[in-house]
């Protein structure tokens, strides 16, 4: 049977559904992302299901921290007024953690290290560094660090776009309609190593180092459930496979994955697994080249966080 609980905060502080089975309670959650956040969330187009990084994270965490998630998808400016109002119960879309969003929401402990990168078209020679986007069409994303960034650091801010959603920045970039992006790094560095190839790159150091965190409604049940999952996640090497690799655009464990990853997934048999949905990457074979990587970390260079393929070259 169905208990649907939607009770004011005098009863409940939370708005989710309960499933009696026997004697078993299961209680369904409604969760929220963005599904334009590449890598970290994206629409499989084939079976409807939301994958990536974020998603293996909620996944997991709902496993250990026993409730089942209603997954839904809003654009970003969104969720933290939905959170706010009670319509959902968690968020995960690479929610940085900020003094100033923790007053009317609650997180979690944080579950990822990134920071705020520029992303120009490839034949452009004259930004390098934040100082050059004075004056300069700059596109980002409504709602994010990344906007509250250029508007605090830069004084000639009136070319600053937000746009509602990733490609749509992109998008501008590409046409002309803006001569640059800033925005996440991860999502920044995804675009440029995929669409954007050969079109767009990346300059200047990272900014404004950050963390992402699970957003929960204030007064959240869930808070402390969901910090010992993160927890175990962590400490059992769950998290491994999930968080490096892509961390700050890590040229050198991306390629180092990429070269010793298929003597543990047996190369093509591997690789077709997972995209068949027969394997996961916290399987023993995609964690087990991460462990490896982790261990040569006091043999590369300073500031390898950052370190791009054309840095590498240098």
């Amino acid at each position: 049977r169905m208990i649907h609980i939607f009770g004011n905060e005098a009863e409940s502080n939370e708005r989710h559904t309960e499933e009696v089975v026997g004697s078993v309670r299961c209680v369904s959650v409604t969760v929220v992302t963005d599904s334009s956040f590449v890598p970290y969330k994206r629409m499989d187009q084939e079976t409807g299901e939301m994958i990536g990084f974020d998603m293996e994270i909620i996944r997991e965490v709902a496993d250990r921290a026993g409730f089942e998630i209603d997954l839904n998808t809003m654009d970003f400016n969104g969720i933290i007024p939905a959170l706010q109002t009670g319509n959902v119960d968690i968020a995960i879309a690479g929610i940085t953690i900020t003094e100033e969003r923790e007053e009317i929401v609650d997180f979690s402990d944080p579950y990822y290290d990134s920071g705020l990168r520029i992303l120009v078209r490839q034949d452009n020679g004259k930004v390098e560094e934040i100082s050059d986007l004075e004056g300069v069409k700059i596109g980002t994303k409504i709602g994010s660090t990344s906007y509250d960034y250029l508007m605090k650091t830069l004084d000639e801010n009136d070319g600053v776009t937000p746009y509602p959603g990733s490609s749509d920045m992109y998008m501008a970039l590409m046409s002309g309609a803006v001569d640059a992006v800033f925005y996440d790094a991860p999502n920044v560095g995804y675009f440029a190593s995929t669409r954007g190839e050969g079109k767009v790159k990346t300059v200047g150091k990272l900014y404004e180092g950050q963390q992402y965190g699970i957003a929960l409604k204030n007064g959240s049940e869930w808070v402390d459930d969901v910090n010992e999952a993160l927890a175990s996640i962590k400490e059992d090497g769950t998290y491994i496979p999930m968080a490096m690799g892509t961390k700050d655009l890590w040229e050198a464990a991306t390629m180092g994955y990429q070269n010793i990853g298929p003597n543990y997934w047996k190369g093509e048999e591997g690789r077709n697994a997972l995209i068949k949905g027969e394997q996961k990457l916290t399987d023993p074979q995609w964690v087990e080249p991460y462990a490896t990587l982790a261990k040569w970390k006091d043999y590369l260079g300073d500031g390898f966080e950052a370190q791009s393929y054309p840095d590498s070259q240098n």
